[in-house]
């Protein structure tokens, strides 16, 4: 099948949760979006993209593992993995923040730190990081990317400064997900798909994050959107 002709309508994304910050970015950089919420959407064929926000903690009976953890929402949990299947399975582009990367971590059989104190340090890093700041505020570390990966392609660089608020992390990948960028005690920071067009994963908050980086991760998934549309 062709690919369509060109449109002058914005991009619309599918933000799933909390729209705070998420939708200045997607219009920022040129597209629109469509808050979507268990039991109040819209036709989702609509959409060109899903983004997957932060919030709380993945359930963990979700990877198989008792609940340790003191914020979930199991109804959110359902209603977003349905998205995300449903997105996958269209080969939609998925752009996944934080709780949104975990989430498609698990997703696909992966599994997660429930505290990121469970996590034993890569000897050969050396170094220890502080993922999340005092009384639960953002904190900055480096993240060094992987090359020729679609994640280093988007923002032209071997290493990111990034803002970081979380306290737990990817423990182990499924088989469909590969890293592409770390942190410096060896944690998974970014995660891409191996066969999807446009899966992209990150651990920190570019939505509210001023790096040029930020705006250039939404740009490039903004084209893989129009990609899409184009040929949908």
């Amino acid at each position: 099948m062709p690919p369509r002709e060109p449109t002058t309508e914005k991009l619309l994304v599918a933000i799933s949760g909390n729209a705070k910050h998420y939708a200045e970015w997607v219009l920022r950089a040129g597209g629109t979006y469509q808050l979507m919420v268990p039991g109040a959407n819209g036709p989702f064929d609509a959409v060109s993209g899903l983004l997957l926000t932060g919030g709380e903690d993945v359930h963990p009976a979700l990877y198989g593992e008792v609940n340790r953890c003191s914020r979930v929402n199991p109804e959110r949990d359902k209603f977003e993995l349905e998205l995300l299947h449903a997105a996958l399975s269209r080969d939609l582009p998925v752009l996944a923040v934080c709780r949104g990367m975990q989430l498609l971590n698990v997703a696909l059989g992966g599994s997660l730190y429930q505290d990121l104190g469970e996590m034993v340090c890569d000897p050969s890093a050396g170094k220890s990081v502080c993922h999340r700041g005092p009384q639960h505020t953002d904190t900055t570390h480096p993240v060094h990317l992987e090359p020729q990966t679609f994640l280093s392609r988007c923002v032209g660089q071997h290493t990111l400064l990034v803002n970081s608020h979380h306290h737990q992390g990817v423990r182990e990948l499924p088989a469909d997900l590969h890293s592409s960028g770390r942190s410096e005690d060896g944690l998974i920071e970014a995660v891409e798909h191996a066969t999807k067009t446009c899966v992209l994963g990150v651990q920190w908050h570019p939505e509210r994050w001023s790096d040029k980086s930020s705006d250039s991760i939404m740009k490039q998934y903004l084209a893989a959107c129009e990609s899409y549309r184009s040929w949908h």
